[in-house]
This record gives structure tokens, C-alpha cells and sequence, in this order.
């Protein structure tokens, strides 16, 4: 179990080991005939396992994964695609800028929204502010001081946009949260590379994004 957010009105995105749950089985392949039901939104008073809307979904884009080295976790991301489009009610969120160009050019300070097993029972999402993307790991992998617990994998690391209005401002998609790197129990004082939590950055599924959330064109 893990989290996925919405970046179209009938795709999600979250992480290749959410997505892919059996990843670690030696004859495992990735397929689009994979299942997974997304749910969103949960009210006061709802059960663990009830929340306002769910939908079937199954993969349509997927990353290069794997844990040999850092570069095979730049393709812990995944895009899926809703039976009914949640999108249209709820909203999604849009992509920032590619981050390819380095982890300098982010914002200062990233926020991460996550849905992780210590909130099971209570309505709304873990979000936490002024985090940072501390440094790259890998083409498409940064480590970053954001929070992250068991369930908040897929989680949306996002930056935090200004614009001419109150209406106009908002936040947009940097990456994806995919793991603790070794983590401990004990509070950490000061960020530590041996510990960090990782992301992987826009620029490693954007196109993938754009592709699969373009509409068709239209036959003449």
C-alpha cells in the first residue's frame, strides 16, 4: 500500500514499488494488466477503509526500476490511468518546470503531501512545509529532508508558485517521494546524506506524463 496523486483528470501518478507491489519476485514483469484501486478523500468519522471516491486504475507509463544502484531508483515512478476520471472533480496537480537543469534551481523550500499508515484512521493528509531537496544522487534522484514514513511512497513533493493573484498562485509537482535510505528511530539533528529520504525528480516522468494525459487528436 502506498500513495498516488492526481496529475490529469483520469491519471495518477506514484511510485514504480507502489504501482508494482509483487516488483521483487525474480519472474516479475511490469504489465499494464496490473490492477490497483485508487481512493480519495476521507471525512470525519469515516472507517479506515472508507473514503469518497475510489477507481480501478492500471499502469499506462513506468520507469527503468531497480535497486542495484541510485540510478535504477530515478525509475521508482509510475503513471496510471483511473476507470472513472476522479480528475474532473477533484482536481489535479500540475507539473513544475523540468529539474533537470539541477537541484539549485528548485525553490529554497518544497512541501510533501502524503497519505502514510499513521493516518489511516483520521480524514486529510500528512503535509508538511519548508522541507528542502538537499542535493542530487543520480540523473532524476535528489535526497531531500521531507518527512517520510511507511504509506507516504508516491507522495508529491511539491514547490510552491506565486503568481499575479491569490487565485493564480498555487503549487506545482517537483518529484516523487519513493524511500527512507537507511533509516533510524532517533530524530536526526542536522540533515544527513547516509539518511536522507528520496525523491525522484519531474524531469524523470514528465514526457511520460504529457504523453499519456495529451488529448488525441482529432481525425480529419
Amino acid at each position: 500500500m502506498g500513495h498516488g496523486f492526481l496529475v490529469g483528470h483520469c491519471h495518477i501518478a506514484t511510485a514504480f514499488h507502489v504501482a508494482f507491489p509483487g516488483h521483487k519476485s525474480p519472474d516479475f514483469k511490469p504489465s499494464t494488466e496490473a490492477q490497483a484501486v485508487f481512493h480519495v478523500g476521507k471525512s470525519e468519522g469515516q472507517k479506515r477503509d472508507q473514503f469518497l471516491a475510489k477507481s480501478k486504475a492500471h499502469p499506462v507509463a513506468w520507469g527503468d526500476f531497480h535497486t542495484r544502484d541510485f540510478s535504477g531508483l530515478s525509475g521508482d515512478w509510475a503513471i496510471l490511468e483511473l476507470e472513472s476520471c476522479l480528475g474532473r472533480h477533484y482536481g489535479f496537480v500540475q507539473l513544475d518546470k523540468p529539474a533537470a537543469i539541477g537541484v539549485e534551481s528548485l525553490a529554497a523550500a518544497v512541501s510533501l503531501a502524503t497519505y502514510p499508515v499513521d493516518r489511516r484512521d483520521r480524514p486529510g493528509i500528512t503535509f508538511e512545509s519548508n522541507c528542502h531537496v538537499r542535493e542530487a544522487v543520480a540523473p532524476g534522484l535528489s535526497a531531500m529532508d521531507c518527512a517520510l514514513i511507511e504509506g507516504g511512497s508516491g507522495g508529491p513533493v511539491l514547490e510552491y508558485f506565486e503568481g499575479a493573484t491569490a487565485e493564480s498562485s498555487g503549487y506545482s509537482l517537483v518529484g516523487i517521494a519513493i524511500r527512507r535510505l537507511t533509516p533510524v528511530d532517533e530524530i536526526l539533528p542536522d540533515y544527513d546524506i547516509a539518511h536522507a529520504n528520496m525523491m525522484v525528480l519531474n524531469d524523470a516522468f514528465a514526457a511520460a506524463v504529457k504523453r499519456v494525459t495529451s488529448p488525441a487528436p482529432e481525425l480529419k
